[in-house]
């Protein structure tokens, strides 16, 4: 069945480049040297002859963690739990089927991944990887050999999987028809005078979206002048008590004022920096500089009426706006004349559906022979009237390629679940699991 990906060492090398790139040689830095010393021997998980060991376990567990820092430890150990069931199932399936790995292709992907800044591989950074995770050379070569099956076994299902013609068909079908149309535009604005927004509505609308309304008031600083110490303590007491109602300031510095300043500049500058308090002592007495963070301020109705007044008018005109296209469309179907901005264009089937928001199922209404489409744009509606339907003279071959890749890549993934669910669902797959160590990790 899978002969030919078998044999075919170019496809096997894109995948083995594949996984080398996914193995990031950051895992290596978990919790320090010795950090697996305590898991030696016994397996966690087997699948027939694949067997994974705790030390493997782990090394897949830390990609994880540094992938989705944010994860709780046992999501992590059940997302780990699930990649490396699925990895040693695809792995036995590789076995079974007669598949195999060199001793040169563990090298090779050892050697890929071990390389100095000179791109030559590096034999020391090798023992220092395998020093801190504690493991045997001839361990991390049994656990490259379960990611290679692995990847083989992918490789070969991919390269029995086909791009279905009929669904290629139809993917670059708008892409192969031509259309001249008539573009007229419908926008809000050619209904928003004739309609009414009442006060109640106004009101209604500002209750429940009051928070919406809002200015920002940036972080101040206010200077009081004071004679004595005792005002000072005061002030201070005042101010730590969160309100400060016995003093006025001598003036207000907003913080994109702050270089403005000439009185006290260093010391309005300072109580920015450390947003607290600040006393300098003058020839006058003491300057106390508070600082004081920004705020939001709910904006009045009034203020904001004609906002909403208008947003409101703007909602119920595009609610509108389906209603009066299909008023346009029937009078150019009797083909009346209507008083609305036209453009003429020339588009590919895929044109038109990406700028005017349509689906397949407007391109089968017009190989039906259905003239008029109704679209949507940043600023409403749009009718398109076809004027003239043919065939695109380009040159379609990559777009070809492209929609057969994925294709071709949906009937892979298909293919490989169908297979895993089919030895599943018949128990042909021994698998042995060990929950008591599954706890301990």
């Amino acid at each position: 069945m899978f002969g030919f990906a078998y044999k075919n060492r170019t496809l096997f090398n894109i995948f083995l480049a594949i996984v080398a790139f996914s193995f990031i040689l950051g895992t290596a830095i978990m919790w320090g040297p010795g950090g697996f010393s305590a898991l030696t021997g016994s397996y966690l998980l087997k699948v027939g002859d694949i067997t994974v060991t705790p030390k493997e376990f782990l090394i897949e567990l830390y990609q994880l963690q540094r992938q989705y820092p944010n994860f709780s430890k046992e999501q992590l150990k059940n997302i780990a739990k699930e990649k490396v069931l699925l990895e040693s199932v695809l792995a036995y399936f590789a076995y079974r089927d007669g598949f195999y790995v060199s001793k040169e292709e563990i090298a090779q992907f050892i050697r890929n991944m071990f390389r100095s800044k000179d791109g030559q591989f590096d034999p020391n950074l090798f023992k220092e990887y395998l020093k801190r995770l504690n493991m045997s050379p001839a361990e991390f070569e049994s656990y490259i050999r379960r990611i290679l099956l692995a990847s083989k076994y992918k490789t070969a299902v991919f390269s029995d999987s086909y791009a279905n013609e009929a669904v290629v068909k139809a993917l670059i079908l708008p892409f192969e028809l031509q259309l001249k149309v008539s573009v007229y535009k419908l926008t809000p604005q050619l209904v928003e005078d004739h309609i009414k927004v009442s006060p109640e509505e106004v009101k209604d609308f500002y209750t429940l979206y009051k928070e919406q309304f809002v200015k920002e008031i940036p972080p101040k600083v206010e200077v009081f002048v004071l004679p004595t110490k005792e005002g000072v303590k005061k002030l201070y007491s005042e101010w730590e008590k969160g309100k400060i109602s016995s003093f006025k300031p001598s003036f207000i510095v907003s913080q994109n004022q702050q270089e403005e300043v000439k009185e006290y500049k260093n010391l309005v500058k300072e109580a920015f920096q450390k947003k607290t308090l600040v006393v300098k002592e003058t020839p006058q007495g003491y300057a106390v500089a508070v600082y004081l963070p920004g705020e939001k301020e709910t904006l009045p109705l009034p203020e904001v009426y004609k906002q909403i007044e208008n947003q409101l008018k703007l909602e119920k005109a595009l609610k509108l706006l389906p209603t009066e296209a299909e008023k346009y469309v029937n009078l150019l179907k009797e083909g009346k004349k209507v008083n609305l901005p036209k453009e003429e264009k020339t588009l590919s089937g895929f044109e038109l559906m990406k700028l005017y928001g349509l689906d397949f199922d407007a391109i089968e209404k017009l190989l039906g022979g259905e003239r008029f489409l109704i679209g949507k744009t940043s600023n409403g509606l749009v009718i398109i009237e076809v004027q003239q339907l043919g065939e695109n003279n380009e040159d379609l071959k990559k777009v070809e390629v492209y929609y057969k890749a994925i294709a071709r890549q949906d009937d892979y993934r298909t293919k490989l679940q169908q297979i895993i669910n089919y030895y599943w669902k018949k128990g042909e797959i021994p698998i042995k699991f060990n929950d008591q160590l599954f706890k301990q990790l």
